[in-house]
């Protein structure tokens, strides 16, 4: 009565709390599971986690329901998942319908078991069917979202989340089942495992046929890729169609691909204006290649001799030469960025780029330290060698360079020392580098190196989403779910 100040009572946590102790002295359960809601919460008591926890034990040996489902939740908080589980069941085999509503939410997140949507909607029903109207909400979340659930699942074994074991062929095979019911995202992850040959055997065929699927319900990130991949085959002509689509959504890393199409003359006539379109939208939301990019555009002179830019790209590829002939370390990057991505005429030659970069190296440049790492990463042009990509990322981190920092992040999450990784992830994301933030977000999200902290991951997933990354827009969704 003190506690909800019934009969006239003047409401009291505090007497509440002197008048269970000696109830509890008498053994009553009830007491002692109200006494330890008033240690759990601070409420007319000092906040006594412990304690709490001691009289929810024995209030549970005694087969009090409601003592075993807030014994439950206070372990859930402390992330005790499986015992968590055990103890919802406990009341849940009692009944109990906010155990059963509890239960459904750790099949369905993988909290304490395995991910289990069968289960996880027979434990909703069954607390639904009682009015438990969390329960209802949450199947309803689940009918509305099943072949999304399926990919989700995907994503939580391709990255490893929630305490699954990372698996690319686990996820591939989850993805599978997500494209069968449609999910267009699934299609899009499916065909980059493809195009990787990450899990399944590569096939860009079947990766294209995937991107073409999702490019051509819409989906923005699909149709990038797929202009990538036509790109990466010399269809300029199709991919340049297939950029345009994506970038008239907004997609940011078309728009920034759009700009270069008309700045290079790929698949369309140069058109320095509409490059500049281009890259001022990408740019607008802080991309990063695309700032660059409005940089050199707007250099009337060249920035190494000060003499008129060229109009063509023979007279650029010579111009660059003659930089690269008298040793000047950007000219030298410049040009391995160029045999990389086969501009200005070039045959694409990741094997000529990389004898480019380690010259460049030799001379001190970053950014050429920051591309080597990334060809030694992928073992493209070069030998595979992780290690050797680890240490040029952190010559490169340690001298600032945001990409850099952001690389060795990735690598060291690659190699599970998670807590290295975020310590890279925050400087570069304080230098504004979007791919940071969104990493960094996603290390709160999933507690991967640093403790669980939704309010942080909204943060970074909303600074790198506001700048148009469409991992972090994805992010704030999967957030939004599960609030």
């Amino acid at each position: 009565m003190y506690r909800q100040g019934h009969l006239g009572l003047v409401k009291s946590d505090k007497k509440a709390a002197k008048i269970y102790r000696r109830a509890v002295e008498l053994g009553n359960v009830e007491a002692m599971t109200n006494l330890g809601f008033l240690y759990e919460h601070g409420s007319g008591v000092k906040l006594d986690k412990k304690k709490a926890e001691e009289l929810y034990r024995t209030a549970t040996d005694r087969g009090s329901a409601l003592a075993q489902y807030n014994l439950g939740l206070l372990l859930y908080s402390e992330k005790k998942f499986e015992e968590a589980l055990r103890y919802f069941a406990l009341a849940a085999d009692q009944g109990f319908n906010l155990a059963e509503n509890s239960i459904g939410l750790c099949y369905r997140l993988g909290r304490g078991t395995e991910v289990d949507l069968g289960k996880a909607r027979n434990w909703y029903e069954r607390a639904a069917a009682k009015g438990n109207e969390k329960a209802i909400e949450n199947l309803a979340r689940l009918d509305a979202r099943v072949p999304e659930a399926i990919s989700f699942l995907g994503d939580a074994y391709r990255y490893g989340d929630f305490g699954l074991v990372k698996s690319d062929k686990k996820a591939a095979k989850i993805y599978r089942r997500a494209v069968e019911l449609g999910d267009v995202e699934a299609m899009g992850h499916l065909a980059r495992l493809y195009s990787d040959g990450s899990g399944v055997k590569l096939d860009k065929k079947k990766a294209e046929r995937l991107y073409r699927t999702a490019a051509d319900r819409g989906d923005a990130d699909a149709q990038c890729n797929l202009a990538a991949l036509l790109d990466s085959q010399k269809k300029f002509e199709e991919a340049f169609r297939y950029y345009a689509l994506a970038a008239d959504q907004g997609h940011t890393r078309g728009e920034h691909n759009l700009g270069c199409c008309y700045m290079d003359g790929e698949g369309t006539e140069v058109d320095l204006g509409k490059a500049r379109y281009w890259f001022e939208r990408a740019a607008a939301k802080g991309h990063e290649k695309a700032i660059q990019a409005l940089a050199r555009l707007d250099a009337r002179t060249c920035p190494l001799c000060r003499i008129p830019c060229p109009t063509t790209h023979a007279e650029a590829l010579a111009q660059v030469r003659r930089h690269v002939e008298n040793e000047v370390p950007e000219a030298i990057t410049c040009l391995g960025d160029m045999y990389r991505k086969g501009q200005l005429g070039l045959v694409k030659s990741d094997k000529k780029a990389a004898k480019i970069y380690r010259r460049a190296v030799e001379l001190g440049d970053v950014d050429a330290i920051v591309n080597l790492g990334l060809l030694h990463e992928t073992g493209r042009g070069v030998k595979l060698d992780k290690k050797k990509a680890e240490r040029l990322y952190r010559a490169a981190a340690d001298r600032g360079h945001a990409t850099a920092q952001d690389n060795l992040g990735n690598v060291l999450r690659s190699e599970e020392k998670f807590e290295e990784a975020v310590r890279y992830f925050v400087l570069a994301a304080d230098q504004g580098y979007t791919n940071a933030e969104h990493n960094l977000g996603y290390c709160y999200h999933t507690g991967k190196g640093t403790e669980v902290d939704l309010g942080k991951a909204r943060y970074w997933y909303e600074r790198a989403a506001a700048k148009g990354n469409e991992t972090a827009i994805r992010g704030l969704a999967h957030l939004d779910a599960r609030v």
